[in-house]
């Protein structure tokens, strides 16, 4: 597994395309591979936009629930972002959105795009807390309560 994701990261540098995005995919399939290897059926990775001539610049944001993508402008999406965790709020806000949103008519810098699917995973692992704490609190409450 290792051994086929380094060959792809030599294969990549020797094309001369060194950018960071250019390994996503191959980091991408090294994480599933992991995943599965542990067992891990479902595994969230949020990928980001494809370089086009739109620059990354928030234009209109939509969410398509094919695919998982939520779209930036007409030809950039970041795919992977399941809907519950579009759909997350905090204080009456739609948090991938608002954010999105705060940034609308500005180009993404990588260090915007790192933070958003940073967001996404917080709001993911938050999430999965929050359905933990649901299953245990009708028993923490008895035993508190004492009924």
């Amino acid at each position: 597994m290792l051994k086929s994701y380094l060959k792809n990261i030599f294969k990549i540098a020797n094309q001369g395309d060194a950018r960071e995005e250019s390994y996503y995919s191959t980091l991408e399939s090294l994480l599933e591979e992991t995943a599965q290897s542990f067992g891990k059926t479902k595994n969230h990775i949020t990928t980001l936009p494809k370089t086009t001539e739109a620059g990354k610049r928030v234009e209109k944001i939509k969410y398509g629930k094919e695919g998982e993508r939520v779209y930036i402008n007409n030809d950039q999406y970041f795919e992977g972002l399941e809907e519950n965790i579009w759909q997350y709020r905090i204080g009456g806000y739609q948090v991938c959105d608002k954010w999105l949103k705060d940034r609308k008519g500005r180009v993404l810098s990588l260090e915007d795009i790192k933070h958003y699917c940073k967001t996404a995973t917080a709001i993911e692992h938050t999430i999965n807390i929050q359905k933990c704490i649901d299953v245990i609190y009708d028993e923490v409450e008895k035993e508190l309560i004492g009924f």
